[in-house]
């Protein structure tokens, strides 16, 4: 397999790009009363948004989804048809993937993988083969053309970026993992109670769509077999 990355960074025009901003706010509850998380102000000047939005352009992305949850009048209102960042084009862009209990408002909200399966089509149509899921809840300066690199050259299935912190906090949200020698993920915990591991997930990951697609099949097969369970 020819690779498609360079020296000194990787090309970006095999990667799409979702951010998912259906994501728990109660942390910042008295700022997200009437805002989404995404649109929450930074520096009286920025949106939360306009962070993951930068780093993917710059870093090359020309199609990205933004995958919406609730109270999203605000953030539409900023970002509009994503001009600012260049993303108003014909093909390729900024789309706006609409959060799935707008069709099913007399059921419960499942997770992310009920947001991903509502906007499937999005994600078959495009024509990349690699996705970066990315978060409006981290303000990072990031080029993911270097991590896109090491993804291809360490034949990764998913590439989490990571950030290793010296102070634990139980005020957040957050996801701690373990790594072997390698760098190898051998274990996860989602909110702990206490320090377990200094490694901190940034939220932003890096796979096949395949992989992603399959992630979703297998999410639907298993709400599907538990609906079936239930009525028999």
């Amino acid at each position: 397999m020819t690779p498609i990355y360079k020296k000194g960074g990787a090309s970006m025009n095999n990667v799409m790009a979702i951010i998912n901003n259906a994501l728990d706010e109660s942390f910042l509850d008295k700022l997200t009363g009437h805002r989404s998380l995404a649109s929450v102000p930074f520096g009286a000047r920025y949106r939360l948004i306009d962070f993951p939005l930068s780093n993917l352009v710059n870093s090359g992305i020309t199609n990205v989804g933004l995958l919406l949850q609730t109270k999203y009048r605000s953030l539409m209102d900023h970002i509009g048809f994503g001009k600012a960042w260049d993303l108003d084009r014909k093909r390729n862009g900024l789309f706006i993937l609409p959060p799935a209990h707008i069709y099913q408002a007399n059921r419960a909200y499942k997770g992310d993988l009920q947001n991903f399966a509502s906007n499937i089509d999005y994600i078959k149509r495009s024509t990349q083969e690699y996705v970066i899921i990315d978060s409006p809840n981290v303000v990072a300066n990031i080029d993911y053309r270097d991590a896109f690199k090491y993804h291809l050259e360490n034949e990764n299935d998913i590439t989490i970026i990571y950030r290793e912190l010296n102070v634990f906090r139980r005020d957040t949200t957050y996801t701690v993992i373990n790594t072997d020698d390698n760098d190898r993920i051998i274990d996860m915990k989602v909110n702990p109670k206490k320090n377990y591991y200094k490694k901190i997930s940034m939220q932003k990951y890096i796979m096949k769509k395949d992989l992603l697609l399959d992630i979703i099949d297998d999410w639907v097969n298993g709400i599907l077999l538990k609906m079936q369970l239930l009525v028999t």
